[in-house]
């Protein structure tokens, strides 16, 4: 399901608050409704190493 939503605000300097405050309201009554949203969402895994140091990146030594 695609939802096309179209507002109009009378000054543009504000419109970027009132589509977060519409967005926040979609998903709290899709929430409220039982309505799961599925999102994309990238896991990032940060290692470390025995020190407890954020192991660098290997980088060519650089010769003489």
């Amino acid at each position: 399901i695609i939802f096309r939503l179209a507002c109009y605000v009378d000054d543009y300097n504000d419109s970027a608050h009132y589509a977060g405050q519409i967005r926040e309201l979609v998903i709290q009554e899709l929430t409220d409704a039982g309505i799961e949203v599925p999102y994309n969402r990238i896991e990032v895994d940060i290692l470390q190493n025995a020190t407890g140091n954020r192991d660098a990146p290997k980088s060519a030594s650089r010769g003489a």
